[in-house]
């Protein structure tokens, strides 16, 4: 088992960070407003789509396997994930998170304690089952191999609920092995809880989970941000929360030409 992680990451656009801190810098909560997006919806819809469709094309009985996917998804809830970056082994995905995550590189990198994290998951969250590991990377052969593995369990003539329900767990955590530079670890839940919001790609929804600001280690600016109004801003927000808000405030050393 690989040696857990010091810090995870997080890349954001400045506006997302501070629609987050809103509820905390008006005083109604000691908690960050932390948005976790429905699979189905990310830019990693590739991998879901592609395991869900080659388990449903392999099963003898689609439609029947298709009802109680359907089924357990509506009873046990969709999947919800928060993407954040293992800090020790991010190295090459630097510039491709500061750019594709993070405004173009005008956003902010949040730094949390892996630690103090997972034990806040684990033990203040009792009406929803949080997980927070690290993504597996596969080659396409070796997602056809997981696949076929679920589909030789397959029964035609009764419910695959414990089956069904352990793919869409395992389909949670589960890369391209294109993307293994950027050490991603995700907080997964399955819920029915959810909200929904306006984007520019239409209405998403998505499952709100609060955590404290005291976990929050490091707010770095990005490196083509507004040094000048972003610090003043984050200096401003950490006076006005002195009590809660310990996270200190960096700048990237990354150059951009």
């Amino acid at each position: 088992m690989a040696t857990p992680p010091t810090s995870l990451l997080h890349y954001t656009s400045l506006e997302a960070f501070f629609s987050m801190i809103k509820d905390v810098f008006d005083g109604k909560s000691d908690k960050l407003n932390v948005h976790l997006s429905n699979i189905r919806m990310m830019n990693d819809l590739g991998e879901y789509n592609l395991i869900m469709d080659k388990f449903l094309t392999n099963s003898k009985s689609k439609q029947i396997i298709r009802n109680q996917i359907e089924q357990i998804i509506l009873n046990e809830g969709d999947i919800f994930v928060y993407s954040l970056m293992r800090s020790d082994k991010f190295r090459m995905g630097k510039i491709p998170m500061w750019k594709m995550y993070a405004d173009n590189f005008k956003g902010v990198k949040l730094r949390f304690n892996y630690r103090d994290l997972n034990s806040y998951l684990s033990n203040q969250y009792h009406n929803h089952n949080y997980h927070l590991d690290e993504c597996k990377y596969y080659s396409i052969d070796e997602i056809n191999k997981i696949v076929v593995k679920y589909n030789n369990k397959l029964s035609n003539d009764k419910c695959n609920y414990d089956l069904i329900n352990s793919l869409l767990n395992e389909v949670s955590f589960i890369k391209y092995k294109y993307w293994e530079y950027e050490s991603e670890y995700r907080v997964a839940v399955r819920s029915n809880s959810v909200k929904f919001k306006l984007t520019p790609r239409g209405l998403v929804k998505y499952h709100e989970l609060p955590i404290p600001i005291s976990l929050l280690e490091e707010v770095q600016i990005g490196p083509s941000a507004n040094l000048v109004t972003t610090k003043e801003s984050l200096e401003t927000i950490k006076r006005t929360l002195f009590k809660s808000a310990k996270f200190n405030i960096s700048e990237s050393k990354l150059l951009i030409n």
